[in-house]
């Protein structure tokens, strides 16, 4: 008689995740088993080979693919039937699981999936749950899960419609708003992780949106925000104000992480250039957008990719700002911005 040989450790973790949500009883045995059969999934989906496992269902004894059953526990009820003895470690696991499968072109899969599943919804909903302080892990794992699902057209598109890009600019407001504040490293740092993914993501949903030909609303009320992401010029003493001698000086509050930087260009790009109204224009100019552009262009591109990129974004927005407004061109000429393009010879262009 041929014995059946124990199914793969991937397969066996789906399996007992598939059943333990299946007929959950909570109580704190349960609530273990859920924080240890996501942490083992997160571990595994380290391994880009192990990755597309997460997209597949895996035949009766996981009829779900298990990144559905991981967004299930991510999602920790909402829009789902609630799963008993749910802990917050499971739901910041389940997350983890679910970047490390969706990174990289080994997670294209995984992040369909999510998409098809309503992982926008869930980390939509995840943001709004946990601002404000309320648990900052699942906060910025759902910002990094909206990053993610980004990735595919289809949801960047979805984000760039009223009401998500209403939800998601005011995150990236509270985000900006808590960057200036002015607080220690320690407090600012998941600020600044979770804008990252954030601003990403409306970099994705106004790139797409404006391919498409698609309306946007509420970009005026965006820009602000995006500002506030970019470096604050050091003021020149002579004149008490941001000078062209000041400008390209190290940022008076510090640099901002550089991919945070090149996201908010990027999207700061797509607004100037997408929006119908001179008000935009207007905000930009009023808010300082100008003088923080030339700064991050004058203080990025030390050698790695994400400076370099940092770099590139802030000389494409520059040469698209002083295409659009002649105020905008005279303050980037004001501060040597354009004498800096010219030196450039176009290479960002």
């Amino acid at each position: 008689m041929l014995e059946m040989a124990d199914p793969p450790v991937n397969v066996s973790l789906a399996a007992a995740l598939h059943q333990l949500l299946d007929n959950a009883t909570g109580g704190a045995a349960g609530s273990r088993a859920l924080e240890a059969l996501c942490g083992g999934l997160a571990n595994l989906a380290r391994v880009p080979e192990q990755r597309r496992f997460l997209a597949t269902p895996g035949g009766p004894l996981c009829p779900k693919a298990p990144g559905a059953l991981l967004l299930r526990v991510a999602a920790g009820g909402i829009g789902q039937k609630k799963i008993a003895g749910l802990s917050a470690a499971a739901r910041a696991h389940a997350l983890a699981a679910l970047l490390n499968g969706s990174s990289g072109a080994e997670g294209e899969p995984l992040r369909e999936l999510l998409y098809v599943e309503g992982g926008l919804l869930v980390a939509l909903a995840l943001l709004k749950s946990y601002s404000g302080g309320k648990n900052a892990l699942l906060w910025t794992r759902g910002a990094a899960l909206l990053g993610r699902i980004a990735g595919v057209e289809a949801a960047a598109l979805a984000l760039s419609s009223a009401s998500p890009l209403r939800h998601l600019s005011a995150q990236i407001e509270d985000c900006a708003a808590q960057v200036s504040a002015g607080a220690d490293a320690a407090a600012v740092a998941p600020h600044l992780d979770g804008a990252n993914h954030l601003v990403r993501a409306l970099a994705l949903a106004l790139t797409y949106a404006s391919r498409r030909g698609q309306a946007i609303e509420g970009l005026d009320a965006l820009v602000p925000a995006l500002i506030k992401l970019l470096p604050a010029p050091a003021l020149d003493p002579m004149v008490s104000a941001v000078s062209a001698n000041s400008v390209a000086l190290p940022p008076a509050s510090g640099r901002f992480p550089a991919a945070l930087v090149a996201h908010a260009c990027k999207a700061l790009s797509v607004a100037l250039t997408t929006s119908k109204s001179g008000s935009t224009a207007r905000a930009f100019l009023e808010r300082g957008g100008v003088d923080r552009t030339v700064c991050a262009f004058a203080n990025y591109g030390g050698g790695d990719a994400a400076d370099l990129s940092a770099r590139r974004n802030a000389a494409i927005l520059l040469a698209k700002a002083v295409q659009i407004d002649d105020a905008l061109k005279a303050r980037a000429r004001d501060l040597r911005g354009m004498e800096m393009l010219v030196e450039l010879g176009g290479r960002f262009a």
